[in-house]
C-alpha cells in the first residue's frame, strides 16, 4: 500500500477521476439551473434543480479547489477532501438522502 502511495501515476489517475466526476457535476450543475430558470429539460436535472446550489458550489468548485491544493500540496492526505465531495457530488446525482442541505 505505501509503495502506491508514493506513485505519480497512481495519483495522476485519481485526479483524472476527480477531473471526470467534476465535469458531470458541472453538466448536471448547469442542467439544473437551467430547469430552475423554467427551460424544459427532463431526465436527472429535474430531481437536482431543488440541489442545484450545492451542487455547484460545494461540490463542483469545492472539488476542484480542494483537487487543486492537493496537487500543489503532494501529500497523500491532502486528496481527502476533493474525494469526500466528489462522493458526496455523485450521491446527489443518484438523489441518496441530503438531510443537511434540506
Amino acid at each position: 500500500m505505501a509503495g502506491r502511495l508514493t506513485n505519480p501515476r497512481f495519483w495522476a489517475r485519481v485526479r483524472l477521476a476527480l477531473v471526470v466526476i467534476s465535469v458531470v457535476l458541472l453538466v448536471y450543475g448547469v442542467l439544473a439551473g437551467l430547469q430552475r430558470l423554467g427551460w424544459a429539460i427532463g431526465g436527472t436535472a429535474g430531481r437536482l434543480a431543488v440541489h442545484h446550489g450545492s451542487v455547484m458550489v460545494v461540490m463542483f468548485f469545492g472539488a476542484l479547489i480542494a483537487l487543486e491544493r492537493a496537487a500543489a500540496l503532494q501529500k497523500p492526505w491532502t486528496y481527502i477532501p476533493p474525494i469526500l465531495l466528489a462522493l458526496a457530488g455523485l450521491l446527489a446525482l443518484v438523489d441518496a438522502p441530503m438531510p443537511l442541505i434540506k
